[in-house]
Formats: C-alpha cells, structure tokens, sequence
C-alpha cells in the first residue's frame, strides 16, 4: 500500500465536494481509514499497483494531490483586507508557483479565517 494526501485543492474553506466524496469512496476497500490531518488533508493508502489510476481519476474531480512526509503543508491566508481575502487567493496561489518552480513542494490548503 501507498500512502497518498489530498484534500479539495485551492479554495476557501476545506469543503469537498458530491462528486469527490462518490469518487474518493470508490478507491477504498469497506474497511480503509481515512485520515483527516490538521493540515485539512486526507491521508488514504492504495495499493501501488492502482496508483496512477488513482491519482488521475482524483485530480479529474478536483483532488489536489500531495506528498506524504516533511514538506511544506499549508499556506493560509485571512479575511483582514479591504478585498475580504479574495485578493490573496490569487497571491497565495502564485506564491505556491513560485515556490514549486523552485523545486519545493507545498501541499497547499488555503483557507480565508
């Protein structure tokens, strides 16, 4: 088995939505956990022979995808602007590019507080 992070990719809030629900049940046996971190990711294990599979029908519904272990989890923005947070979604996703670019990774769970 192979351990794999997700969570509902960039966006306000940790929500997921119907069809990522319907989609991540379809990648897990009757008796998997799902662990919810801190992080606001879901760790899940999947056999490695299904794992590319995996990954992509994941993404195709909106998962971002992550690396289990020591990297940058999270960057979080908040509300205390005059634009009510929404100008640094963009920011925060450029710095994300950036940093990627780079050659670092950041699992990536914005949220405005």
């Amino acid at each position: 088995m192979v351990p794999l992070a997700i969570n509902g990719g960039i966006g306000f809030g940790a929500k997921l939505t119907h069809k990522q629900l319907i989609e991540l049940v379809k990648h897990l046996d009757e008796d998997t956990e799902v662990e919810i971190t801190t992080f606001q990711q879901l760790y899940i294990e999947i056999p490695e022979s299904k794992l590319e599979v995996t990954k992509k029908e994941l993404e195709n519904v909106g998962f971002s995808r992550y690396p289990v272990g020591p990297y940058v989890k999270s960057l979080r923005i908040c509300k205390f602007s005059s634009s009510g947070g929404r100008g640094r979604h963009a920011y925060s996703d450029r710095i994300k590019q950036t940093y990627c670019r780079a050659g670092g990774t950041i699992s990536f769970t914005s949220s405005i507080h």
